[in-house]
Formats: C-alpha cells, sequence, structure tokens
C-alpha cells in the first residue's frame, strides 16, 4: 500500500494526524495494532478539559508563568477545535456535551490551592470562577468539597464515537485505515519510509507514531521517556441526583461525570496502587475498583441504591512533566512522533498534531510539546 503519511496508532491521536494530513492534501494511512480506539482513548472517560491535572500554580511553579499560560492557550485552543471545527463544521457525531467542569478541593489544603490557582488564572486572562457552598454543592450533588475552580467551556465527549468518526471522514476522502496491523517496525530510506505490519507494507514518504502507553515496544529508545499506566474506571447507573458536571479532584486521581439521566462514569484511584498500576495490563483489579466505588459511596450517599453496571481499564502513556512529547525521531528525520498524553489525550490530541506535522514538514517547532529529555 502506499500513502503519503503512514499513522501508527489508531486512538485520538493518531486519527487527529490523519485530519492534519487531510488538510494538507495528504493521503493518511492508519495502522492501528487491534481495534480502533482499543487503547487508552476507548477506555478513558471521555474529559475534554483545560490545562492539566497539577493546578495552575503547581504548573507556574513546574515551569514558569508564561509556559504555563502557554499550556492553558494551547489546551484552550484544542478544545475550540474540537466544539467548533470537529463536531461542529465537520459534523462528526461524538456526543459531545457543554458541561462544563469543577476542579474541587476535597482537603484544606488542597481548596487553598485551587483558590490560588484561580486567583492566577483569572490574572492571566482566563475566563474561570470560584465555586463554594450552596452553589458548589448544588453542582456536585455532595457536601464533600470545600471549593473548585469552574471552567465552563469544558466538555464531555464520546471518544470512541468520535474517533470512528474521524476515520469515516479518512476513508471517505481517500485515505486509509488498517485495522488489526500490528507494526513491526519503521525503516527509513533516501525517498521515505517503509512500515512493515504482522500482514502488509506501507510505503510513505513520511510515519508518524503515535503510539502512546506502546511506544517502548515499536522504539525502545522514545518509549523510555514514555511510562505506560494503568487508569481504571466503573459506571454506575440508576443513579438519582447525579451531578451536573465534570469533576476532577484530589489532583485529578479521582473524578467522576455524568452520562444521560441517571448514570455516572467514576474512575482514578490509582495513587493508591502506584507500584501494581504501572505497565501495559488492562485488567480491572479489585483494589482500585473497590477505592473509586468506596470514593464515590462516600462522596453521594444518596446513590446507595444505584448499581455498577460496567468496569474497565486501560493503559496510558505518561511523560516525566504531564506534557505530550512531540518531535521527529534523532535517526530518522522522516518519521514524527506525538506520544506520552499523561491521561490528556482528548485535551491535547489536535493540538500535537498540528504540532507534529509542522516538526515533520519543516515548517516549525513543537511548541510547547517540544521533547524534554527526562526518562520516567
Amino acid at each position: 500500500m502506499n500513502a503519503d503519511v503512514a499513522v501508527v496508532g489508531g486512538g485520538v491521536a493518531g486519527l487527529a494526524v490523519a485530519r492534519q494530513c487531510l488538510a494538507r492534501g495528504l493521503k493518511p494511512a492508519v495502522i492501528e495494532a487491534r481495534d480502533l480506539a482499543s487503547g487508552a482513548t476507548g477506555r478513558n472517560a471521555g474529559f475534554a478539559m483545560t490545562g492539566l491535572s497539577d493546578p495552575y500554580a503547581t504548573l507556574i511553579e513546574t515551569f514558569g508563568r508564561a509556559m504555563a499560560r502557554e499550556i492553558w492557550v494551547t489546551s484552550q485552543a484544542n478544545l475550540r477545535e474540537l466544539v467548533d471545527e470537529v463536531a461542529m463544521r465537520e459534523q462528526i457525531d461524538c456526543d459531545l456535551r457543554p458541561y462544563g467542569s469543577l476542579v474541587a478541593g476535597w482537603t484544606q489544603d488542597e481548596t487553598a490551592l485551587l483558590s490560588r490557582s484561580c486567583e492566577l488564572l483569572r490574572e492571566d486572562g482566563f475566563d474561570v470562577a470560584w465555586c463554594e457552598g450552596t452553589a458548589l454543592a448544588e453542582r456536585l450533588q455532595s457536601l464533600r468539597y470545600q471549593g473548585a475552580i469552574s471552567v465552563a467551556a469544558d466538555h464531555g465527549v464520546h471518544p470512541v464515537k468520535l474517533v470512528h468518526g474521524l476515520a469515516q471522514r479518512v476513508k471517505t476522502q481517500g485515505g486509509f485505515v488498517l485495522e488489526n496491523h500490528e507494526v513491526r517496525r519503521v525503516e527509513q530510506h533516501s525517498e521515505g519510509v517503509r512500515v512493515h505490519t504482522g500482514r502488509a507494507r506501507v510505503d510513505a514518504r513520511y510515519a508518524v507514531l503515535c503510539t502512546n502507553a506502546y511506544t517502548r515496544a515499536l522504539e525502545p529508545t522514545l518509549g523510555q521517556h514514555v511510562r505506560p499506566m494503568r487508569g481504571q474506571a466503573l459506571c454506575l447507573e440508576g443513579v438519582q441526583n447525579p451531578l451536573q458536571t465534570l469533576l476532577y479532584t484530589d489532583d485529578g486521581f479521582e473524578y467522576a461525570r455524568p452520562l444521560g439521566h441517571d448514570r455516572v462514569v467514576a474512575g482514578g484511584w490509582r495513587r493508591a496502587f502506584a507500584h501494581d498500576e504501572v505497565g501495559l495490563g488492562d485488567e480491572a483489579t479489585d483494589g482500585v475498583q473497590q477505592g473509586i466505588e468506596q470514593w464515590v459511596r462516600e462522596s453521594w450517599p444518596q446513590w446507595s441504591a444505584a448499581r455498577v453496571s460496567h468496569r474497565w481499564s486501560g493503559a496510558m502513556g505518561f511523560s516525566a512533566d504531564g506534557l505530550p512529547l512531540v518531535g521527529v525521531l534523532a535517526d530518522r528525520s522522516r518519521v514524527g512522533y506525538a506520544v506520552g498524553f499523561t491521561g490528556h489525550g482528548l485535551g491535547f490530541a489536535f493540538a500535537a498534531a498540528r504540532a507534529v506535522m509542522r516538526c515533520l514538514l519543516g515548517e516549525g517547532s513543537a511548541g510547547i510539546f517540544a521533547p524534554r529529555i527526562a526518562r520516567v
């Protein structure tokens, strides 16, 4: 098979890259080892949120204020692209819902850090608000949380529908989508690249690796900078008075969102089992699942009659500092990569896709995604 760009990985990042190829008049071939969205994309809770898990004050300490602001600006642009272009203009049905989000404080220290972060965000021109008291309890249907940053622009999305909608667009515009084709190696020669799967060969001008947690198996050197980590979630049915917004708490280690009128998705609790959750395993384990369920029952006792209808998990790819890594391989200038999304694939995939194509075609840098050399 011949294409202009071979995209390795059929998750949201890979399909976002394929979409960028189409916009540039390039024919993509998306190559997925299993089914589309079978990795982290299909195993997450569908949060299209602004920023990173770390509060803004922490981002400033880590990256400096200018970089922290640019991270938020980039994630805002990514969200607007998803809402205005992908869902509305291109009419890709992905159950996009404008829930807004609350990043809520569970403890006094966390609440104080979030309050300071809210002040800093507003100083830097971001449209956020502080929510507490009765207003917070009403939106969350819980009395457990002391205060929260409210971001009205954030959305919930069905990530599998998003990926399948993007894939259908690729196919209707002349591109290729290969499922159940595990890539064995990516070679570069004088005129382009050659991608070998267990069943086929794809010749292209360029290749882009969107392999996230599975990077190490294909490219060990790049994979040293991406740690595979399991995330787990569950779905409750028969929920009375569900929360009305996306919720992040405990630095994003616990999260919940409404799903229809009587269902809630909740996940996290990875911190209590940090060592056990490293790796590519995608089993739902008793300890983490019980922790999620206990957190939910304690935070929303009125949901005691609700039942757990589904439990699942999936492997995510974590970078050392939480930002995706985007660039071009040092030994193959025609092979780009966008990996290490650290649980924020929906928050940065479209921006990262633009960045990797800029790098690959020599149009500019990766910006905030430029690789930081640190093994994880």
